[in-house]
């Protein structure tokens, strides 16, 4: 059986590729790492068995659209599909994380989204300082800006350094600090929660990437509230996604924020937690998750 997982080509030694690689080539006869970004394929017979979609969703665009193209096609031709069309489109967009996080009746924290830096100065005025500026497309916590407060946004927009993304949309957001300065992750595989951790969060606006394993310092495993549970699962339900995860806080400003969880960030690919902070190996899981929907 051949597995081809989609990436990067810059991605293709970063840990959330080659773990769940070297799990696969242990169980499978043949494991392809395909660069989408250069991909050569006969669109009316693709090679593989199955495909796993690992293509960040900060990709640029030509990528995203290749992307699509390759899980079109699987689909079409009836190859399954590991985190396909539907999913990979809304982890490709900030904005589509509130809008189905909100779809399922959760809390996220407000904002406006904007078609150009001048568009924030309008926008602010619905919206509670401090806030944010978040590309709609990013990781690892590029290009966010921190506004503590209308002047400081004022400033960035005279001074022109309140960057658009490649996609020309960006997310005006209220700033929420975290209570305790705790931030939760949440990983979903098969429509059940695999595991979750709580980290330290990092100061916002200053590249910090929030709870990913990739440079998240300290985190510990976090037992998840049972209707916190049911929330993410709805989440991970609403993108069609087979795995996953949800980012959320519990505002340290309830009289602002209120007391239920806010929900900002949905992820497709982030880096899972190793075992000796959630038990068991969560790379294992996956990889034989992703076995068992190869056709026999």
């Amino acid at each position: 059986m051949t597995v081809a997982i989609l990436t990067l080509q810059k991605h293709r030694g970063g840990i959330w590729i080659s773990e769940l690689a070297q799990r696969l080539a242990s169980v499978t006869t043949a494991v392809e790492l395909v660069n989408i970004e250069t991909a050569v394929y006969d669109p009316l017979q693709l090679p593989w068995k199955l495909v796993v979609n690992r293509v960040s969703d900060a990709a640029p665009p030509a990528a995203v659209k290749a992307t699509l193209a390759v899980l079109e096609s699987a689909r079409l031709q009836g190859i399954p599909v590991i985190n396909g069309t539907s999913c990979f489109a809304i982890g490709c967009n900030k904005i589509s994380h509130h809008a189905v996080v909100g779809s399922v009746g959760l809390s996220v924290p407000k904002s406006r989204v904007c078609r150009s830096a001048a568009d924030a100065i309008e926008s602010s005025a619905s919206l509670r300082y401090p806030m944010l500026w978040k590309p709609n497309s990013g990781g690892f916590g590029a290009g966010i800006v921190s506004l503590p407060t209308a002047e400081r946004l004022a400033e960035l927009v005279q001074q022109d350094k309140l960057v658009m993304p490649e996609d020309g949309m960006a997310l005006l957001q209220e700033k929420v600090d975290p209570r305790d300065g705790l931030t939760y992750r949440v990983w979903v595989l098969a429509g059940k929660v695999q595991c979750a951790v709580q980290v330290v969060q990092g100061d916002i606006g200053e590249g910090s990437a929030g709870s990913c394993m990739c440079s998240a310092v300290g985190p510990q495993s976090w037992q998840v509230p049972s209707k916190i549970a049911e929330g993410v699962e709805a989440v991970m339900q609403a993108c069609d996604a087979d795995c996953g995860s949800v980012e959320l806080l519990f505002a340290a400003d309830t009289v602002k924020y209120g007391e239920e969880p806010l929900y900002f960030d949905v992820n497709m690919l982030s880096t899972l937690p190793s075992g000796d902070v959630v038990g068991g190996d969560p790379w294992q899981a996956l990889a034989d998750f992703v076995v068992s929907r190869v056709p026999s």
